[in-house]
């Protein structure tokens, strides 16, 4: 199911190199004329070209990203949930 496509997803990018670090809440992305570099954990900074932040984008700039200019029209939209999940039920066979 959807599962496999995560752990899929997950094994390939260990191959390529990609270092995870699970269970490990970040305190800020770091950066530096204009550019990611990084991120800071348990008060030690974590090098990196590329952060990827699993939030929205309110939460990112609120909690992670510091010292730059906010987009404040975006972060002044009206919030929703993320995810749109359809469930819909058949009740005949397609031929």
């Amino acid at each position: 199911g959807m599962h496999s496509i995560t752990k899929s997803l997950l094994d390939l990018a260990k191959r390529l190199g990609v270092r995870f670090n699970f269970e490990m809440p970040v305190e800020e992305v770091k950066h530096k004329k204009g550019r990611v570099n990084g991120i800071r954990v348990d008060g030690k900074n974590i090098d990196g070209d590329l952060v990827v932040i699993n939030a929205d984008v309110y939460t990112a700039y609120e909690r992670l990203i510091n010292n730059v200019k906010k987009p404040e029209k975006i972060l002044k939209q009206e919030r929703s949930s993320s995810p749109l999940i359809f469930s819909w039920g058949i009740k005949r066979e397609c031929s």
